[in-house]
């Protein structure tokens, strides 16, 4: 994928640390990575040229034709001093786990995502809560419209909130409140094969949370590699916010 200030995709220019030609000059992304930023961005546009500009900001390595991306995390340190730098996930200093191979793997590919989905089909027994009769004003409120406050916080959140009021409890029980962690600006909305068609009433959501953990994508080649294409898109999105 080549970014270029001009409409004119088709014709010639220079990229990356290449010569202008013709006075036209633009950057590369890979194709499954441009549509994670997309995706990042959907269902507003990407902005080309505040992209354009943060892209010929940052430094190349050597070869010209990738970014050092340590300089962007530096250039967020300096926003906010108390930040924790974005490292790489584990398994990308793990010399057993040939992170050379994972990162050529297309972070698009189905066969690890399919075989998630898969894993999760058989949702947990349902579970029946009575709700309290002395129950005050604010906790009838909480138990009827719990879901609906839910799907608003980010997981953790959402967990904490769970121990103050007894009416979120239920919440964490629906399979509607995690599909919904799934959509797009919540924490695993990189993982787009989950809300491909409607809500799938057979489908263990809380378990699919689970299982795109940190912790499990490092023996999913291409969830992976994915997974560390959307912590440089995460990290654009910050630069240009």
């Amino acid at each position: 994928m080549a970014l270029h200030p001009s409409s004119a995709g088709r014709r010639s220019f220079g990229v990356m640390e290449q010569q202008p030609v013709s006075q036209r000059h633009g950057v590369l992304f890979h194709a499954s990575c441009w549509s994670l930023l997309e995706m990042a961005y959907s269902p507003n546009p990407v902005p080309h040229a505040r992209l354009l500009e943060l892209c010929w900001t940052i430094p190349t390595h050597p070869h010209g034709m990738s970014y050092n991306w340590s300089a962007v995390d530096e250039e967020l340190s300096r926003r906010n001093p108390q930040r924790v730098p974005l490292l790489e996930p584990p398994y990308a200093w793990n010399p057993r786990l040939r992170i050379t191979d994972t990162i050529r793997v297309d972070p698009l590919c189905r066969r690890g995502p399919d075989a998630i989905l898969a894993e999760c089909r058989q949702p947990p027994p349902p579970t029946t809560f009575v709700a309290s009769a002395g129950a005050d004003s604010p906790s009838r409120v909480v138990q009827e419209h719990g879901l609906s406050i839910a799907i608003h916080l980010n997981t953790r959140d959402f967990l904490n909130s769970r121990l103050a009021l007894r009416g979120l409890t239920p919440v964490f029980h629906r399979q509607e409140f995690w599909a919904s962690r799934f959509e797009p600006g919540r924490e695993r909305w990189w993982f787009c094969e989950a809300r491909q068609g409607p809500f799938d009433k057979n489908r263990d959501y809380r378990s699919l949370y689970l299982r795109t953990s940190d912790s499990s994508l490092r023996f999913c080649a291409s969830l992976g590699n994915r997974k560390r294409v959307v912590r440089f898109v995460e990290r654009i999105q910050q630069l240009l916010s």
